[in-house]
């Protein structure tokens, strides 16, 4: 688990404005609904 904050914190360092906000977004999305927003698109299609 360590290694997956980690990882999270560093991709959350390279982001930035609209980015960074639609990645909190997305991940936020993601923990609630289990699946990604990418993916709840796709099987929408």
């Amino acid at each position: 688990m360590i290694g997956k904050k980690n990882n999270l914190e560093a991709i959350k360092k390279r982001l930035s404005g609209w980015q960074l906000e639609s990645f909190h977004e997305s991940y936020e999305y993601k923990i609630n609904n289990g699946v990604s927003l990418f993916k709840k698109n796709q099987i929408k299609e």
